[in-house]
């Protein structure tokens, strides 16, 4: 069973009943993949710091995602701000993006990435099927 520790930085109220779920549906279908997991819902200027700091981009980006097998944790930092952006870009809610996006740490956490097409593919096949309600 994964422990998941929430911090929101912003005044938006994230549905946790719907990430927490998401969390079960990793662990069960990923076998306890690790035992600690730590979301951050954040703003454009953590976001945009931290993705200068570990990844050399001095932009915002959307979801970053941290793994430390060494101890069995993983993070993800979600930009509100970005999010709310793309929801609309994408014509769904602010929730559904962050549960996108959460799903899409999460997986590269486990060692998912999307460089080529087929890795994309193979991605957003797992996303669909973890988003599926």
């Amino acid at each position: 069973m994964i422990k998941f520790e929430y911090h929101n930085d912003t005044k938006y109220i994230v549905k946790l009943a719907r990430l927490k779920t998401l969390v079960k549906k990793i662990d069960a279908k990923f076998d306890s993949c690790f035992s600690e997991l730590v979301l951050v819902i954040t703003n454009d200027r953590l976001i945009k710091k931290l993705n200068m700091l570990y990844n050399k981009k001095d932009k915002v980006t959307d979801v970053l995602s941290f793994g430390y097998p060494e101890y069995n944790l993983g993070e993800i930092f979600i930009d509100y701000q970005q999010s709310k952006r793309q929801a609309i870009l994408y014509h769904h809610s602010t929730q559904a993006e962050i549960e996108f996006l959460f799903v899409h740490g999460m997986l590269h956490i486990l060692g998912y990435d999307h460089k080529t097409n087929k890795d994309r593919e193979e991605m957003d096949k797992q996303a669909n099927q973890l988003l599926i309600k």
